[in-house]
């Protein structure tokens, strides 16, 4: 795994999603897996913070490209931009709405945006 994990996400199948800032990827282990069972390499680095979906799209903080928010879906090889925000993004919610917000403590803001409007 590296030695910088930072962020980390559960969902209900208890799979195990752990952003590596230093390797800009996301490791996946499938409930009861010793050994990971998926990487995405998305060159993520410095990734804060993420969130995965019910249908396994990925949002990722993509510091490094300009206070972006990356989506990668499941099956893809690469991401898109969803959303430019201001400053580092700590914490990412998708709500069952599909609406996506992005929490900067510098700026003392949560941005949202909706995913399919």
């Amino acid at each position: 795994m590296g030695s910088t994990p930072f962020s980390l996400f559960i969902n209900r199948n208890n799979t195990i999603y752990v952003a590596n800032r230093e390797k800009g990827l996301i490791q996946i282990w499938q409930n009861s897996s010793v050994n990971p069972t998926k990487t995405i390499n998305g060159s993520w680095l410095n990734v804060y913070s993420f969130f995965v979906t019910t249908n396994e799209e990925i949002y990722v903080y993509n510091y490094n490209a300009g206070y972006r928010i990356d989506k990668w879906t499941k099956n893809e090889n690469t991401s898109i931009s969803v959303l430019s925000v201001g400053s580092d993004c700590y914490g990412l919610f998708v709500d069952i709405n599909d609406n996506l917000y992005c929490s900067m403590r510098d700026l003392h803001q949560v941005v949202a945006k909706c995913l399919y409007a």
